[in-house]
């Protein structure tokens, strides 16, 4: 097999991980809404929501509510799966979850492109060990991040304000 074969086939098969991935997101927010709306985690002998998502999966609880969040927007805006799958595979899953809180209606691909070019949004994630983490909770939470859930909201502008005082 030639070396222009071999790197289609793995590409090919990097696409369809790819495709898996992004369909898999819409269904653990599907699982995670309803666990959570429905309190089903207490069944499962846990306190909270947060707890199960940090003893029983490899992600955290503010990438579970990402997902959650989501979902409940394609609800909202009354996408059928199929549609909200459509758009994911085109326009990739976390420029959806950017775009979908401030939709009044269905966004298709296009409308979703033209808001990423309107909002360019980036994302930067950072890793912390635990104590590391705890402060700069705490360092957010003092310039207005508020926390919910387990997730902090106004983390950016909390974020640039403190940066504004350094």
């Amino acid at each position: 097999m030639s070396a222009t074969k071999i790197a289609r086939k793995l590409l090919d098969q990097l696409i369809e991980l790819d495709h898996t991935t992004q369909a898999a997101h819409y269904e653990m927010g599907r699982i995670i809404a309803t666990l959570t709306d429905s309190k089903l985690y207490i069944e499962l002998g846990y306190e909270s929501m947060s707890q199960l998502i940090e003893e029983e999966l490899s992600f955290l609880p503010g990438t579970a509510n990402k997902y959650a969040m989501t979902y409940r927007h394609f609800q909202r805006l009354h996408y059928s799966k199929k549609e909200a799958l459509k758009v994911i595979m085109a326009c990739s899953f976390t420029h959806v979850t950017a775009a979908l809180p401030s939709a009044k209606q269905k966004m298709g691909e296009r409308a979703i492109n033209n808001w990423i070019a309107a909002h360019n949004p980036i994302q930067i994630n950072f890793a912390f060990n635990k104590e590391d983490h705890a402060y700069m909770v705490q360092v957010l939470k003092s310039f207005g991040a508020i926390e919910t859930n387990g997730q902090l909201r106004n983390s950016s502008a909390a974020l640039l304000e403190a940066l504004h005082h350094v």
